[in-house]
């Protein structure tokens, strides 16, 4: 067992990615076939909203990257439907998905990607579309929208809030209003959904499993592929924070870490300081000397690396903010010396309407 004391700067990406020892070399693995980095996007050229926005020359500088380096972008189905049946993705195949249904996608996103014909799929809450409001996609939008072969959609809850505190009848109520409200518009219902700003609790991820959607997607950083929980699908958000053309290529060519028996199992934390752990996968333990984990907002943490596979990470303070997010990489080296970086990540939440769940643990 190997016990590392770490210190977290996390956001930093010089410290995040500073070392890469040669001996993490490995090829790639059968489990990377239908690998895919997925970007989600919310609100483009907003500047008011730095937190949910990209600044459009940003955006515009993602597009043309994917156009000049040749990355091929797929339709979530595409995803979906390689890792149900174990088949391959293009190489760094990449996706576009759009949260809110934002109607400054309209004017800086939507016209960058149908000139280069690229596929994308827009997220949206049926209650922001009846509202008919200038800051938000409306029903005559989307029905333009669904004219383009390039363009699918996928839903959010009927309001776009947080609603992992609700109940399992709550939950069932917003997701059948979602459904019924899209289906009376547009004739059919989308088959995916997504998390408002990625957060959900073990038992809304269950709930949205059994609902009739394909695959769902959450805000965690990550790689999709075939080791991928199809109900917590990871995704690269892009930010004006962390949207620089440096993080989109270097999460344009990122692969998955594998990795079983995450814990705790349910994002939503039911004490401030939990006992998180992993099992890397038997293929990549001999490279993972150099996995590396951050979280936002804690600077000190124990990682325990067993023999097995197994990671254990133990905090030395408590959590309080509503959304803490881990990253775990692992760099791997080609033949030809090329670096590429195994990505987990994992967003917990607190629920705030239950703050007695928090009391200290001190």
């Amino acid at each position: 067992m190997k016990i590392i004391k770490t210190a977290i700067l996390f956001g930093l990406w010089g410290a995040f990615f500073a070392s890469v020892s040669q001996r993490a070399h490995a090829s790639e693995l059968i489990q990377d076939r239908n690998a895919t980095s997925i970007y989600v996007y919310n609100r483009i050229g907003e500047d008011a909203y730095p937190e949910q926005n990209i600044r459009a020359e940003q955006f515009a500088a993602h597009i043309q990257d994917i156009i000049s380096e040749n990355y091929p972008v797929v339709r979530l189905e595409e995803i979906i439907n390689a890792i149900q049946n174990n088949t391959s993705l293009p190489e760094n195949a990449l996706a576009i998905t759009f949260d809110g249904g934002h109607a400054s996608i309209l004017k800086e996103a939507v016209p960058l990607l149908l000139e280069h014909n690229l596929p994308f799929t827009v997220f949206v809450s049926t209650d922001n579309l009846d509202a008919n409001k200038k800051a938000y996609l409306n029903w005559s939008d989307i029905k333009k929208f669904a004219r383009q072969n390039s363009v699918s959609f996928g839903l959010h809850p009927a309001r776009y809030d947080r609603i992992s505190h609700l109940d399992g009848t709550g939950i069932k109520h917003e997701i059948n209003n979602a459904k019924a409200r899209f289906r009376d518009q547009m004739g059919d219902v989308p088959s995916f959904f997504a998390y408002p700003f990625g957060e959900f609790s073990a038992l809304y991820r269950d709930v949205i499993s059994q609902a009739g959607f394909d695959a769902a997607f959450g805000l965690q950083s990550g790689v999709a592929s075939e080791s991928s929980d199809l109900f917590a699908l990871p995704r690269f958000s892009m930010t004006e924070r962390y949207g620089s053309i440096e993080r989109f290529r270097l999460t344009a060519k990122a692969k998955p870490l594998h990795v079983s028996a995450i814990t705790p199992n349910d994002m939503m934390l039911q004490n401030n300081r939990p006992e998180i752990g992993f099992s890397v996968d038997k293929s990549l333990v001999k490279d993972w000397r150099d996995l590396k984990c951050f979280i936002s907002n804690v600077q000190d943490f124990d990682m325990q690396e067993f023999e097995n596979g197994r990671v254990e990470i133990r905090m030395d303070q408590d959590l309080y903010a509503r959304r803490t997010r881990v990253n775990c990489t692992m760099p791997t080296v080609s033949d030809d010396e090329i670096v590429t970086w195994r990505w987990l990540g994992m967003m917990f939440i607190r629920d705030e309407m239950d703050e007695t769940n928090f009391a200290s643990q001190e």
